[in-house]
């Protein structure tokens, strides 16, 4: 029998949706220095020392506590949100450099941080659903800012300088004109002229907002920790005491996805589109699950959404590019991954997938670049070695395949595939005895896969261990009833074992791998398995 058709290669190439090359924050919406925001993930960097001096500054003025989390973040402008409990001011290195190019307006980096630490300082709720409330808060925030900014020795057109450039004229669903803003900053400059003590100008929260708000962040913070059926108890208790809180299903719906309760996933998102139907967050949720239910076409309609609402969202596009490698829309997949990395360069996942992108496309020196760079970012990146040792197995590059699949392994030590393939490459190079312990790790961790008993038969067959390659193939069968390739080499071995005495007994199992295929329409060859019922017929005298 000829060596090479003894093998089936169990390629997978492993597609990376996780993102850690930063700080990816999960935020239960906000308020944007212009605008109102949806539940968002954004990718967060250290504060550069010139924020967090006017933070400070700020701070010091108003004689209070920092009672959130500075970052720099993709935003527009500046952001205050929360996260599970924890608060943040977020805010874009880019938008703060303009001030700088305006002297008579330098103020205006102080009014747009003044106005976000307004938020925090006043404890807003951040998933409030009542937008006339969203609206009070807005100018409570501005207020703040004046009053912050005269404590600092600005004049009021100092203190109302980001609010003229930035603000936008007309009124939106979550904040008021610019008038009104501009007002209310002369309102707080002119209080703290007068030292009449800041206050909010919202209501507190009813006992029921307040139950559900304290729910939520006890579920969130459950979630964080892989909690997710405590978690989902939680947001249970929050929804039952705010019915109408978008966030709380797209967060319980999160935990289910996480427990792989995709359907009862999908669930909670369409309930919370239902209650804010232009949320990117939760269409792009909804495509995680509808992508692991393998429901490609649903995901990209998802994920097309959640781009449509939000076009600086670099995981829709991976994730986007995913669903459409599956649907071997390989082009399409390859533009989605360029658009993602070029919001995102440092996300190594979409270097891995676009190296999938390039291996579909039979571009294979772009993939191993791709792989390449992946690893570049990412050190410790197990399915980018593991998807380069393939394409050099591939290549017939043996001992080049089994460094990056021991390398794989090194980060990954369950990586059940990865000592499964090693072990192919081991045998191409007829090292069977080093292939079967590969294949005995792959068993080991996962002892039902059938290719890996039929892989490790093969290299028992090669080893002319054909009671134990007999036994493999067995198991192989058991798992895999129609495992077509199992019965034909188990034929071939009872052959070179018995001979004559189990010729019939090779004839059955050879027949039968052949009516399998037949009544299967696979694509499989079975020459060699024929070859041997051949032999067998002419031992019978046939």
């Amino acid at each position: 029998m000829k060596k090479d058709l003894l093998f089936v290669f169990i390629l997978i190439l492993i597609i990376s949706t996780d993102t850690k090359s930063q700080e990816r924050l999960h935020l239960d919406g906000g308020c944007q220095f212009t605008s109102g925001t949806e539940e968002q993930e954004e990718y967060s960097f250290p504060p550069s020392i010139e924020a967090q001096v006017i933070v400070s500054k700020i701070t010091s003025a108003m004689q209070i506590q920092q009672s959130f989390i500075l970052k720099a973040a993709n935003v527009a402008n500046a952001k205050a949100s929360s996260s599970g409990g924890l608060r943040y001011i977020l805010y874009n290195t880019t938008f703060l450099e303009q001030f700088k190019t305006k002297p008579k307006n330098s103020w205006g980096s102080y009014c747009v941080l003044a106005h976000e630490i307004g938020h925090h300082y006043n404890n807003d709720n951040f998933t409030e659903t009542d937008l006339s409330r969203r609206k009070i808060a807005e100018l409570s925030a501005d207020r703040f800012a004046g009053y912050a900014l005269q404590k600092m020795g600005a004049t009021l057109e100092q203190a109302q300088a980001g609010i003229k450039n930035f603000a936008l004229d007309e009124e939106t669903s979550t904040h008021p004109p610019k008038s009104a803003r501009m007002e209310a900053v002369a309102t707080g400059f002119t209080q703290a002229k007068e030292n009449t003590p800041y206050r909010t100008d919202l209501e507190p929260p009813s006992n029921k907002e307040k139950a559900a708000k304290d729910w939520f962040d006890k579920g969130f913070e459950l979630y964080k920790k892989d909690e997710y059926y405590e978690a989902i108890k939680a947001f249970d208790k929050a929804i039952e005491y705010k019915p109408d809180f978008s966030v709380a299903y797209l967060r319980r719906g999160s935990s289910k996805a996480e427990l792989s309760q995709h359907k009862k996933a999908i669930l909670d998102y369409n309930e919370s589109i239902r209650l804010k139907p232009n949320n990117s967050v939760a269409y792009f949720s909804r495509g995680i699950s509808y992508t692991s239910l393998t429901k490609y076409n649903e995901a990209v309609i998802d994920f097309d959404k959640a781009i449509k609402l939000e076009a600086n969202f670099p995981e829709a596009f991976n994730n986007r590019g995913i669903a459409k490698l599956n649907l071997k829309k390989y082009e399409e997949a390859l533009k989605d991954f360029n658009d993602c990395l070029a919001l995102n360069p440092e996300n190594y996942q979409a270097y891995n997938n676009r190296g999938n992108a390039y291996n579909k496309l039979n571009q294979i020196l772009k993939a191993l670049e791709n792989y390449a760079q992946g690893i570049k970012i990412k050190e410790d990146y197990p399915e980018a070695y593991y998807n380069m040792g393939n394409t050099y197995l591939g290549l017939g590059k043996y001992q080049e395949a089994i460094d990056a699949f021991e390398r794989a392994i090194k980060y990954k030590s369950d990586f059940h595939e990865a000592y499964n393939n090693a072990g192919i490459a081991k045998q191409k190079l007829e090292l069977y005895n080093e292939s079967i312990d590969y294949y005995n790790r792959a068993i080991s961790i996962k002892p039902r896969d059938p290719s890996y008993f039929f892989n490790r038969g093969n290299a028992y067959y090669r080893l002319e261990n054909y009671e134990k390659a007999i036994r493999d193939y067995d198991y192989a069968i058991e798992c895999n009833p129609n495992y077509v390739e199992a019965y034909g080499n188990q034929g071939c071995a009872y052959l070179r074992w018995f001979g004559i005495d189990k010729a019939e007994d090779v004839i059955k199992l050879i027949d039968t791998a052949l009516d399998i295929k037949k009544s299967l329409n696979l694509d499989v060859s079975l020459t060699e398995a024929e070859n041997c019922r051949h032999e067998a017929l002419k031992l019978l005298g046939n």
